[in-house]
């Protein structure tokens, strides 16, 4: 027999299903999704309830919806006003779920009690018959006997304690899972909101009502993919929206776009903004000889029919037409691919790394502003690594990672140090070498850079020359590259050398930085 609360609550729920009956059935039909959330439109044909005094409209917000952002408007010719709104918080399918779970954990918990009770039980009875073996029979007939009985009971004992073990160990699980099924629904719990509409003018039974909200727990970023071709001087990139939402609800076949900015902000009366001029982000900038060497050998400028990429500087749009993004689920949308004519480099810090990094570098005719975002970086089709990526500018250094196939081994030599001259005259003399290879592995010819810090003396009681063979063809004060093009399959050397004087008494490290 269904109990009396439980027959109310059935007619409670047929009531405003007959009342209202798109009150749970309003699903968005355009979404604007932003970095961090997004701007929600529906609309829906709704019941008006009439009383003597008032009529009123109600629909559902879902979890994560902001009310005091909520816009509601009624059809341009409509002969109905609205005035006033009202919010009241609703609890959703999450709360009556917890609640559930919390009744179960209560009786889950008074389980375990009776369980461990039940095994405490067992483990005092084997405890029982352990001290038993440690009585004295009078005869050998009584010993076997009460041998026999105490390894029956043991046995049994033992096999009941495994049994007890293994419930009380499928409790806890059963615990553990419901505490942290609680904790995960309170985490992204939030309330849902009951919107009422009061209307005022003629007498209706239903009208069109569209509103608009901003809702948290959903957003996009862009996901990019990034290929050099060094033997083709070209990086193909591609770029995708990487789309999450978590409202509850499925956005099924919904007009969808994609915003970098932020919506609008609600007007005020406090006058016009201030206008400040800021100066944009630079570049980063490139070394000395690779700013020469593209001076004089300028990459192509792309074609209009390659650049095709749809860039987001702020506050721009684009338009991904109908989709359908499920709930607590990322999609990714692809856009746009494009190629980027690119010369590369592979360069090599200090001259003691082990490794080389392929750089791309490349150039368009105006400015350009890709927003940030993840993006998997590839060779000639091969993954190497997943980092971030954005970029401002009219020029672009890209790090791609390090090179399997340009392998770099390094050999230092320290010779022991030597006192040269007699008295006050006398100075010690470090001497030390060292030698860098290049194997390129790959079957193209690739640019290479080997980048290497000069020693400083901060000391002035320290004195130093370093040669270099062959010469460096860049050099500062503090650095020291050579700029090769290295043939496939083949390998190059590079050796310095360093002479050090200083007084006896001083010491130095033969350490090499970076």
């Amino acid at each position: 027999m269904i109990p009396a609360k439980g027959i109310r609550q059935v007619f409670l729920i047929i009531a405003v299903l007959l009342i209202y009956p798109d009150y749970c059935q309003s699903h968005p039909r355009e979404v604007i999704l932003y970095p961090e959330f997004a701007m929600i439109t529906e609309a829906k044909k709704i019941r008006i309830a009439t009383t003597r005094d008032q009529r009123t409209a109600v629909f559902m917000l879902p979890a994560g919806a902001l009310p005091q952002s909520t816009k509601i408007s009624l059809p341009p010719d409509s002969r109905l006003q609205i005035n006033d709104v009202t919010y009241q918080p609703h609890p959703g399918a999450d709360d009556e779920r917890i609640r559930e779970l919390k009744k179960q954990l209560v009786v889950a918990e008074e389980e375990n009690i009776r369980l461990r009770s039940n095994l405490a039980s067992v483990e005092g009875q084997i405890l029982f018959w352990q001290t038993q073996a440690k009585g004295k029979a009078k005869n050998n007939a009584e010993a076997l006997v009460l041998s026999q009985s105490i390894a029956r009971n043991l046995k049994k004992l033992h096999q009941e304690k495994m049994q007890s073990d293994r419930v009380v160990e499928l409790n806890l699980a059963r615990i553990k899972d419901i505490k942290g099924e609680i904790a995960r629904r309170e985490a992204k719990s939030d309330t849902n909101w009951q919107v009422t509409v009061l209307l005022t003018g003629p007498s209706l039974t239903e009208t069109s009502l569209s509103w608009t909200y901003i809702s948290r727990g959903c957003g996009w970023r862009p996901f990019y993919r990034l290929n050099a071709l060094p033997n083709d001087k070209l990086i193909t990139v591609s770029l995708a929206a990487e789309v999450w939402q978590d409202t509850g609800q499925d956005w099924n076949q919904v007009n969808l776009t994609l915003a970098s900015g932020e919506p609008a902000a609600e007007p005020s009366a406090t006058g016009p903004t201030p206008w400040t001029i800021k100066t944009l982000p630079e570049t980063r900038s490139v070394k000395a000889g690779i700013i020469e060497e593209k001076r004089s050998k300028p990459a192509a400028a792309p074609s209009e029919a390659t650049l095709t990429l749809q860039k987001l500087p702020d506050n721009q749009i684009i338009s991904l037409g109908s989709r359908t993004v499920p709930s607590n689920l990322k999609l990714k949308f692809p856009l746009t691919e494009e190629n980027w004519p690119a010369e590369f480099i592979h360069r090599i810090r200090s001259g003691l790394a082990a490794y080389a990094t392929l750089t791309g570098f490349t150039s368009f005719p105006g400015w350009r502003s890709y927003p940030a975002g993840s993006a998997d970086y590839f060779m000639a089709g091969s993954f190497w690594r997943r980092g971030a990526f954005s970029f401002t500018g009219q020029s672009a250094e890209i790090e791609f990672g390090h090179d399997p196939q340009v392998l770099i081994s390094v050999r230092r030599i320290f010779d022991k140090p030597e006192i040269l001259g007699a008295g006050g005259e006398s100075v010690k003399v470090h001497r030390w070498h060292w030698i860098t290879s290049v194997h390129n592995q790959r079957d193209f010819a690739i640019k290479l850079r080997l980048e290497e810090n000069l020693p400083q003396f901060p000391d002035k009681r320290i004195r130093g020359a370093i040669n270099h063979d062959p010469p460096p063809d860049e050099q500062t004060p503090t650095e020291a590259a050579w700029l090769r093009d290295l043939p496939a399959r083949e390998k190059i050397t590079f050796t310095g050398g360093l002479v050090l004087k200083m007084p006896p008494q001083l010491d130095v490290s033969p350490e090499i930085k970076p």
